[in-house]
């Protein structure tokens, strides 16, 4: 008989490639995760693994049970779920994935208010980029996504929430050849882009492009990198620049080290938006941290 510690096991044995690794990664003995594996062998009655001296190599059977287990791991996931939401505990954990260019409308306010209220909910933020945040959210490893909605309009499965319309503006350094001046988008596409994320072809800063410049246009950062650091370094040193919440680098906006760039004919907004799964039901605690969400950036001026 198979039961929800076998598709876990068999499971950390296909990622982790080694009873080894695997049995470190889900807190089990060596030889506890070898009988659980063996045990299971004999009950189907066919061997599931390769041994090999780097390891073990699933066969292609196991990889069908496996990706059948996983579907059924994550269903009990969200019937545990369920029943926590039925007790109604504000109580417990709350993982938060947010995009490089929101995470300070997030964390700046909300978490402390949040914590201030909620002492006993353990509160994760994680910076992603749209991929891994949307696989995140499809494996039930995060409750829910707070990010611009055009990295998210095409994915499956999905409920977006639209929040607050937030201004995007081209920054560079103050020195840059198109600073100070009135700038066709033209002009803009001849100096290289920074940016924290990829731009799919579906993302309203690409879209909005495409029907200045032509529906063919292909704009692709020359460096993409989530760190705000690196970025702003990138912008000082270079004539680059990039697309940016006008939240984002406001303390470099007011010394003057960077500007808002004047692209004619270009006005964009970011749509700040809360991301779930779709028929995934909001935990108490989600359903507060975004009450609070909203609360905070009602009060934001842009």
């Amino acid at each position: 008989m198979i039961t929800l510690k076998h598709l876990a096991h068999i499971k950390a044995i296909r990622d982790h490639g080694t009873l080894h690794g695997a049995a470190q990664a889900i807190h089990l003995t060596h030889s506890a995760l070898a009988r659980s594996l063996q045990n299971l062998e004999e009950a189907l009655g066919i061997s599931l693994f390769e041994r090999h001296k780097q390891g073990m190599r699933p066969t292609d059977f196991c990889l069908r049970i496996v990706d059948q287990g996983e579907q059924v791991l994550m269903a009990v996931k969200d019937i545990q779920r369920e029943a926590e939401l039925e007790r109604d505990l504000l109580q417990g954990h709350l993982h938060i994935l947010v995009g490089p260019t929101t995470k300070v409308i997030v964390t700046q306010n909300t978490i402390p208010s949040f914590f201030s209220v909620y002492p006993n909910i353990e509160v994760q933020i994680t910076e992603a980029l749209p991929d891994q945040a949307y696989n995140l959210l499809l494996k039930r490893e995060a409750d829910l996504i707070i990010s611009g909605a055009g990295s998210f309009a095409s994915r499956e499965n999905i409920n977006i929430e639209k929040l607050i319309d937030v201004p995007v503006q081209a920054l560079a350094r103050k020195d840059h050849p198109l600073a100070n001046r009135p700038v066709s988008v033209q002009e803009l596409f001849t100096y290289p882009l920074v940016a924290a994320g990829s731009l799919p072809d579906e993302h309203p800063f690409i879209q909005k492009l495409a029907t200045i410049v032509s529906p063919d246009v292909k704009l692709r950062p020359s460096v993409i990198c989530a760190d705000n650091t690196t970025l702003k370094a990138l912008l000082l040193e270079n004539d680059v620049w990039m697309a940016s919440l006008c939240l984002e680098m406001n303390e470099e906006l007011m010394s003057g080290e960077l500007v808002s760039l004047n692209i004619v004919g270009l006005e964009l907004q970011n749509n700040l938006s809360v991301i779930e799964l779709a028929g995934r039901s909001r935990s108490p605690a989600a359903n507060q941290f975004v009450n609070l969400l909203k609360r905070h950036i009602s009060q934001l001026e842009f």
